[in-house]
Order: structure tokens, then C-alpha cells, then sequence
């Protein structure tokens, strides 16, 4: 089992950076595509919140000019075809409906108490607050007649509810990304680990590292043979040298 560690040492370091990498990576990107989700669907409820105010037919209903039913049949056929608006409600100064997606409500008090500002005077906002369909992101907008007098609000609304689904399906699909990103990363991290066995000649990273402490020890008694025989060389011949050359001397006499 040992001889595996510094390899697994090895996919361990670069699986758990390419983990944080990608983690970092998607949380960022996440948070960002659920805030930019999030400002779109804010713009779109309060895009359609100021083209309803300044509908004539809205002027003219709030104002007594022309029948509910029409209204009604006009926003009925706007709900069903945006596909990310919930709720239409119109109200007129003293804050009760002229038209709700439930006709039941119709001719009640509006929901929530955040409609205070827009009968106070405020010309447009976006909030969160409960209606009788439940929790909403809301985009309020005063209508004003021909004279620019305030004859009532638009209020356009989608559920948190939907919200949530929204954001679920985002999740997900960063889910499935995160998933492909660490297979890669995997994928990645093996093909390194071969190339890198490659370089290493086929060894393992201990591998190679038991081989260099055995050449080395070999290296090491090798230099000491060296040395033996260097001194074994030197030597020698400097004792043959001085027993030939005492015989000289004793042949000159």
C-alpha cells in the first residue's frame, strides 16, 4: 500500500484543486445568472405594468367611460399569453379592484398593504408582498388620465412560487455543468498522470525515487572502490619504483 501513496497523493492534490476551481467557478456564475434572471423578470413585470397604465382602455374603465367586461377580455387574453406574468390586478384610487385573473375578487379591496406608496403618490416601484394567490414579486404603476391626474394603479405580479421553480431549473442545469466540469477534470488529471509516467519512464513517482536512492548507494560504493583502487595504483608502483631503484643502488657498488 505504500508504494501507491505519492501517487495518490498526486490525483488527490489535482482532483481537489480542480474541484475547488470549479465549485468557486460555478457558485460564482450561479449567483449571477439567478441575479440577472432576477433583474429580467423584474424588468419584464415592471415593463408590463407601465404599457397597462397607459392602455386607454384601462383609462377609460377606471374613469366609468367603458365597460369592466372589456377590460377583462383584454388583460384575460394578456395573462394567457405571457408566459412570465401571474397576476394582473387593477385598481383604482380608493384601492379596490377593477380587474383580478379571479373574478370573485373583483370589486374588493386590494391584498398586501404595499400599494400604500402608489396611492400615496409614487409614480412606479417593485416589492415583495402577499396576495391572495400568496407570496409575489410585484411591480406597481400609476394611471393617470388625459390631464395627468392619478385615476388608479396597475399592479403586475409573478408568484414566488414560479420563482423558486425558476430557480431550481437553473440550479439543475448548473448541476449537470458541475458534473461534466469534474468528469473533464478527471479525465484531465489521469492524462497528466500518464504523460507524467511517460516522462518518468514507466515509473511510479516512489518508484523512481527508490531507484535513485539505490543508484545512488551503488554510485556511493562504487566511488569508494574507485578511491581504493586509485590508492592501490598509486601506491604500488611507487614501492616497485623504490625496490627497483635500492636494487640499482646495490648493483653500482
Amino acid at each position: 500500500m505504500k508504494q501507491h501513496t505519492m501517487e495518490r497523493r498526486l490525483y488527490m492534490t489535482l482532483g481537489s484543486v480542480i474541484l475547488l476551481m470549479a465549485a468557486i467557478s460555478m457558485m460564482v456564475t450561479l449567483y449571477y445568472s439567478i441575479m440577472q434572471n432576477r433583474r429580467n423578470l423584474d424588468q419584464a413585470i415592471s415593463n408590463m405594468a407601465l404599457v397597462l397604465s397607459r392602455s386607454p382602455l384601462v383609462v377609460d374603465t377606471l374613469e366609468g367611460r367603458s365597460p369592466q367586461e372589456i377590460l377583462w377580455e383584454y388583460l384575460d387574453g394578456i395573462q394567457e399569453s405571457a408566459s412570465s406574468l401571474d397576476v394582473v390586478t387593477v385598481c383604482n384610487m380608493e384601492g379596490i379592484r377593477v380587474y383580478h385573473r379571479d373574478k370573485a375578487e373583483v370589486g374588493k379591496y386590494f391584498t398586501g398593504g404595499d400599494e400604500k406608496e402608489v396611492l400615496g403618490g409614487r409614480e412606479s416601484y417593485i416589492t415583495d408582498g402577499v396576495g391572495t394567490l400568496g407570496p409575489q414579486r410585484r411591480a406597481f404603476h400609476v394611471v393617470r388620465n388625459r390631464q395627468g391626474q392619478p385615476v388608479g394603479f396597475v399592479m403586475a405580479a409573478v408568484l414566488t412560487e414560479n420563482l423558486r421553480k425558476m430557480y431550481l431549473d437553473i440550479l439543475k442545469v448548473y448541476a449537470v455543468m458541475a458534473a461534466v466540469v469534474l468528469a473533464m477534470g478527471a479525465v484531465q488529471v489521469r492524462h497528466h498522470m500518464q504523460r507524467l509516467k511517460k516522462v518518468l519512464m514507466g515509473y511510479r513517482p516512489e518508484e523512481l525515487a527508490t531507484k535513485y536512492v539505490e543508484r545512488s548507494e551503488v554510485l556511493d560504493m562504487l566511488e569508494e572502490d574507485d578511491d581504493v583502487q586509485t590508492v592501490y595504483h598509486t601506491v604500488r608502483p611507487g614501492r616497485c619504483w623504490g625496490l627497483e631503484r635500492t636494487g640499482r643502488q646495490r648493483e653500482d657498488p
